[in-house]
């Protein structure tokens, strides 16, 4: 049975359906408490897109308020803090690369992408044709 945001008890993990909407409110926590934005440009910014963000017929009501969450931060981050779009990007694929390099069962670290790359370039060998010039 899913619990959403709205549930009327006090267990934390109520407030969530899935892992990802509790990582984004915790990333939230967590910019507001390194000082990227207050709570209240926060609560201005979400409340324009509870106007203009609508939900989906497919969609739960918690699947809807966090993906606000995720498309908020978005915001601040392309606005507020100077990050663009092909930052953003860049994180994206590291983090795949370093998913990609780390080992089953072993936590993903960002490390972990530039590492396997680091020794990719130098721990494999490459056929080369060459042109001889014969004399």
């Amino acid at each position: 049975m899913k619990h959403n945001f709205l549930n009327s008890e006090k267990n934390i993990e109520s407030s969530f359906d899935e892992p990802w909407q509790l990582e984004a409110f915790a990333t939230v926590v967590l910019m507001v408490r390194k000082g990227f934005f207050t709570w209240s440009e926060w609560s201005e910014s979400f409340s324009i897109l509870e106007k203009i963000h609508l939900k989906s017929k497919e969609e739960s009501i918690t699947e809807n308020y966090y993906k606000r969450w995720l498309l908020n931060i978005d915001i601040f981050l392309l606005n507020t803090i100077n990050i663009n779009d092909s930052d953003i990007k860049n994180r994206v694929n590291e983090w795949r690369q370093a998913y990609l390099c780390t080992p089953h069962g072993n936590s993903v670290e960002l490390k972990n992408a530039f590492e396997h790359e680091h020794e990719h370039e130098h721990e494999h060998e490459h056929e080369h044709e060459h042109e001889h010039e014969h004399e």
